[in-house]
């Protein structure tokens, strides 16, 4: 037989098929399967020796090839089988899980990265953690703030705008919504604050979505870690980032009460009288 009969039989017919078939195919057979092998085992001269059931059958682009012992090629449209087209919905279904692991991932690294650079002083760690996990939530401000009797005091802020709020800036406790994070110690979640919590939407200047934790130093509120937009927000926020939140929450819970310590620690070696010995 001829060189390559085979695999030439299998081109000619698949452009038979094509109306406009490609002069420079993204996957040549070569890539398919070993055309030299293909022409051994179909060669007619070692046909009757070998018996009359020997079939090879792969899958070409949009086809199905079959050839038999004597060489003979048929080509038809190629069906995924039930099994292969429930791996592929499989497939498709996790995709989505798969990407939003990756996103998960990638923010849990970045967070880490931050709070693990000894390099940084904590008020630069809280800055750029601030940026990284407004930008996860996709929000439009983050902050940490406390609270100082009935006022409310941003300590640091991160904010995909210029200028609407700015670190040391103040406000009345009463016209935000970290008031009920406050006097209830809970997490407070809503993506749409007038429908979850109408009586809040009326006094917090304008926020209309917002997901903030409490943040307690030596088991007392200090104030909260938040995040929150001023335009209407089209997904809920999610049980992962409520988590992802309320963990950075806990970091930030232990810095300020090392900070604490070493204040008070400080305070006392400064009263300590000078030793006379």
């Amino acid at each position: 037989m001829e060189r390559d009969l085979v695999a030439n039989a299998i081109v000619d017919q698949i452009e038979d098929r094509e109306a406009h078939p490609p002069e420079n195919p993204d996957c040549p057979l070569n890539d398919v399967i070993d055309t030299d092998a293909l022409e051994s085992l179909t060669d007619v001269r070692e046909y009757h020796q070998r018996g009359s059931d020997l079939l090879v059958e792969f899958v070409y682009g949009d086809y199905t090839v079959t050839v038999d012992g004597t060489g003979k090629v048929v080509i038809r449209e190629y069906a995924a089988s039930p099994d292969e087209l429930f791996a592929e919905e499989q497939v498709n279904a996790e995709e989505p899980i798969r990407t939003e692991n990756n996103r998960h991932e990638r923010a849990l690294n970045e967070a880490l990265e931050i709070i693990s650079a000894p390099e940084l002083p904590f008020e630069e760690q809280l800055d750029e953690l601030l940026e990284a996990a407004r930008g996860t939530l996709g929000t439009e401000f983050a902050t940490l703030s406390y609270v100082d009797d009935e006022t409310y005091v941003f300590e640091a802020v991160a904010s995909s705008s210029n200028g609407d709020i700015e670190a040391g800036e103040t406000m009345a406790l009463t016209e935000t919504a970290c008031k009920r994070v406050i006097e209830s110690e809970q997490s407070l979640v809503s993506h749409d604050i007038e429908r979850d919590a109408p009586e809040l939407a009326a006094s917090c200047w304008g926020v209309t979505s917002y997901l903030g934790v409490p943040v307690f130093v030596d088991d007392v509120v200090y104030g909260t870690f938040c995040f929150y937009d001023t335009e209407p927000r089209a997904e809920a926020f999610s049980g992962w980032e409520l988590t992802f939140i309320e963990l950075l929450g806990n970091w930030i819970r232990g810095e300020l009460e090392q900070r604490k310590q070493k204040r008070t620690l400080h305070a006392s070696a400064s009263e300590r009288p000078y030793s006379t010995n």
